[in-house]
């Protein structure tokens, strides 16, 4: 699991996928309040091109996770 919105990371994400290591990318699509997209093209690009052809890479939006967590 790699929790972030970074492009910098697409190059760890890259060599982990030649090692043929299942990556999940957890983070969000979704503009902060006040209209910035967090997630960055690089990995947009990199979840496209390797969604296509590589079954070791999955996109987990974290917004999904929100209404399951309960603050106790």
């Amino acid at each position: 699991l790699i929790f972030t919105g970074d492009g910098d990371f697409s190059y760890l994400i890259e060599t982990l996928l030649k090692k043929e290591i299942t990556v999940y990318l957890v983070s969000s699509q979704k503009p902060n309040k006040l209209g910035n997209y967090r997630f960055s093209t690089r990995l947009k690009r990199l979840l496209k091109r390797e969604g296509e052809s590589n079954t070791k890479l999955f996109f987990l939006d974290i917004e999904r996770w929100k209404s399951n967590i309960q603050v106790i």
